[in-house]
């Protein structure tokens, strides 16, 4: 039985979603080991989820949010390399699971596997919902010493992940993912961008196909991207 560690980066918001997390993370039929890491600015949240019996490390919580994240990244990952198991499960603290994630990752065998939820964009001056996976343009011409933004097609629809299906892709957000321990022996978490965006799963997955390894969607795995509070009926387009 593969030995796996789920990573939280979370901050005081969190609080929102935990526990329809936690009852998403019960229901996975999986034996596992958890840990938190938060950033938030005070020690208070950091407090609570010790007393609620959590394992949780505290990360910088200084600069931009960008830099909030993938220091919360890299705690996790160290934590994780200081231990045994084989594979790093990131999990964001809104990302609600469906009880089949884990399992059906785990079967996948990939270096590295990833549910789906769905992110908001504007295009038109309309806000609209789609999965956070992009796939390559022309993917037999990608070389993985030249790689680029550009190489990428338009993100995936809803439409292109209704059915079930297990497919390469070139990019995914970080929170469903499963990532192997000897791809994090040689990859840590670095910001692609020079904005506040961020996009340290941009600069993972690159990183990544540098290393001549294959990033994997299973679009079964269709998750809720919690976004705010309980009950809110903004919560509403984020569901499948």
């Amino acid at each position: 039985m593969a030995k796996v560690l789920i990573g939280i980066p979370t901050y005081a918001r969190g609080k929102d979603s935990l526990v329809p997390l936690l009852n998403a993370i019960d229901a996975f039929q999986c034996s596992t080991d958890l840990l938190f890491a938060d950033n938030s600015e005070n020690d208070e949240y950091f407090n609570y989820l010790q007393e609620q019996g959590h394992t949780v490390i505290k990360t910088d919580s200084t600069g931009s949010r960008a830099n909030k994240i993938i220091q919360a990244r890299n705690g996790i990952r160290t934590y994780f390399l200081q231990g045994d198991w084989d594979y790093l499960f990131f999990l964001d603290s809104d990302i609600i699971a469906p009880p089949h994630t884990l399992s059906t990752l785990l079967q996948l065998n990939k270096a590295c596997a990833n549910g789906i939820y769905l992110l908001a964009s504007y295009a038109n001056n309309q806000k609209i919902y789609k999965p956070d996976i992009w796939l390559w343009h022309e993917p037999e011409k990608v070389k993985p010493g030249e790689l680029h933004l550009t190489a990428l097609v338009d993100q995936m629809t809803k439409a292109d992940v209704l059915l079930p299906r297990k497919r390469k892709i070139a990019i995914a957000g970080l929170g469903c993912c499963l990532i192997k321990r000897s791809l994090l022996e040689k990859i840590s978490f670095t910001q692609y961008s020079e904005d506040d965006s961020g996009g340290e799963d941009f600069a993972f997955f690159l990183d990544l196909k540098k290393l001549g390894e294959d990033a994997w969607v299973d679009t079964s795995i269709k998750c809720f991207h919690q976004c705010f509070p309980m009950n809110d009926d903004r919560n509403l387009p984020y569901h499948f």
